[in-house]
């Protein structure tokens, strides 16, 4: 059997490792870096759905609420890795 260490990482880095991998298979000149910024930069950029807002101030008023994702503080608060 192989030992399998685990550790946190960012969504940005494992995004970062993918393009690693990704962009020479595919001939795409660009950083990885670079491109998990544009990434970062579009999801912070993204707007809520247009039920999104009146549907949460509904439901918090019969249930507590808690707003999971699948992605990190990097790429909320700043845009960028």
């Amino acid at each position: 059997m192989c030992e399998v260490e685990e550790k946190f990482e960012t969504v940005t880095s494992v995004f970062e490792q993918c393009y690693t991998d990704l962009f020479p298979k595919h001939g795409i000149n660009i950083d990885p870096k670079d491109g998990v910024f544009i990434l970062a930069s579009a999801h912070a950029d993204s707007l809520l759905y247009d039920d999104s807002q009146p549907f949460l101030d509904q439901i918090q008023k019969k249930y507590k609420t808690c707003v999971i994702s699948d992605t990190d503080s990097v790429m909320i608060d700043t845009g960028a890795p």
